[in-house]
């Protein structure tokens, strides 16, 4: 069985072509612009989102540990008794305004595959299915399953990874794997530790043994304006990623504040990059400064 946190079809950033993403479950990086905290842990987990509630109260009485409060300030949840708890799902059931939201869903991988081989008329000779989270390579087991039944079907298949993970995992899932799309955050590893919670090193590794594979890769780069968007950062990126031979393409993007919801149903602090910044600009400075770098050796686009 594996965690699943959502299943999102159409998607067009997810490597070639149209594609149908899966999210798993469970993240070891706390990347400090993260657009799905509500991924971070390996386990169910409840969202309230307080803009979307009714106040009826409907919840109050099926709750067994007196999470939910109504004051002159509205509905306030104490989400920490939420964790673990068996009534997780009649809790959102009742909700009329969808403000109590589960996230995370058991699928064995042929319930998985099932739900995601549905779109392979949209996919065309370009599209597939895409394994993102979350990272979906903590759950290798699970995920080698899925892409072997993706395979058996004759489905293109796409592992969305930070490869933060022991090289045994890599192992397991690249013989199913057709591309790898790699999130590098930064080369720095000071910089890598205090923007992303962890250092890059077993990054950087696992980016090389997939090299030496000769799997085709795609290295995506969210970049934030004074971190990993300056010329060091940038010139070292550009002189590691010449040295592996199977990255097909480097991906630019702005990193975006989408997530203040999220943060805000699972009663955390997101934080804020880039603001004020225009995005675009940003990302045609990046390109500029690693196609000059490269001398045109390697092939960056834009997401925007």
């Amino acid at each position: 069985m594996g965690l699943v946190m959502d299943v999102q079809r159409f998607s067009l950033h997810d490597g070639p072509g149209i594609r149908t993403t899966a999210f798993l479950m469970g993240c070891n990086l706390r990347c400090r612009w993260c657009h799905n905290p509500e991924s971070w842990l390996m386990t169910p987990r409840m969202m309230f989102y307080g803009n979307r509630c009714r106040q009826c109260g409907k919840c109050v009485p099926l709750c067994p540990k007196g999470a939910h409060h109504f004051d002159a300030e509205g509905h306030r949840v104490d989400l920490s008794f939420c964790m673990g708890c068996d009534k997780q799902a009649l809790c959102e059931a009742c909700c009329p305004g969808e403000a109590m939201v589960v996230c995370g869903r058991e699928y064995t991988p042929e319930e998985l595959v099932s739900l995601l081989a549905r779109d392979r008329l949209f996919y065309g000779e370009n599209g597939g299915v895409t394994f993102s989270g979350g990272e979906a390579m903590l759950q290798a087991e699970f995920l080698r399953s899925c892409l072997a039944l993706c395979k058996g079907q004759g489905l293109h298949t796409c592992v969305d990874t930070a490869a933060n993970v022991p090289q045994e995992s890599i192992l397991r899932v690249a013989e199913y794997c057709d591309l790898f799309l790699i999130d590098l955050k930064a080369m720095d590893e000071a910089r890598h530790q205090r923007l992303c919670g962890t250092g890059n090193h077993q990054i950087l590794e696992n980016i090389r043994l997939l090299g030496e594979m000769r799997k085709p890769i795609w290295i995506r780069v969210p970049l934030v304006q004074g971190e990993n968007a300056l010329s060091e950062e940038l010139h070292a990126m550009a002189d590691f990623l010449m040295e592996i031979p199977s990255v097909q393409q480097v991906d630019l993007f702005p990193v975006m504040n989408h997530a203040q919801d999220k943060y805000r149903a699972l009663n955390l602090q997101g934080g804020s990059f880039n603001l004020g910044i225009d995005g675009s600009k940003l990302v045609q400075a990046a390109m500029t400064t690693l196609q000059e770098r490269c001398g045109g050796r390697l092939h960056v686009c834009s997401l925007l």
